[in-house]
């Protein structure tokens, strides 16, 4: 299955997820687009893409996260990655 990687730009809204998985042993990769860590430049991994993302990210200091999701969901179609 390879890993799920969470797509957010808010740790508290994760918190009960990767509590979840942790107790189910699944591996997990956190997105936080907050920071912009995602190379669009190379070929997504493997595994299921999870998205949290929230359009009020600019509430929390996160100006450019709704845009970057946008361009790593662009980004993942392109390459026929899923996302949940």
């Amino acid at each position: 299955m390879g890993k799920i990687y969470i797509i957010h730009e808010n740790d508290e809204w994760t918190r009960h997820l990767t509590a979840r998985l942790d107790q189910l042993h699944l591996p997990y990769e956190l997105w936080h687009l907050g920071e912009g860590l995602v190379d669009l430049g190379d070929v997504p991994p493997e595994g299921i893409f999870y998205s949290r993302m929230s359009a009020s990210s600019h509430t929390r200091d996160h100006r450019y996260a709704p845009e970057l999701a946008e361009g790593v969901f662009a980004w993942l179609e392109h390459h026929h990655a899923g996302r949940i």
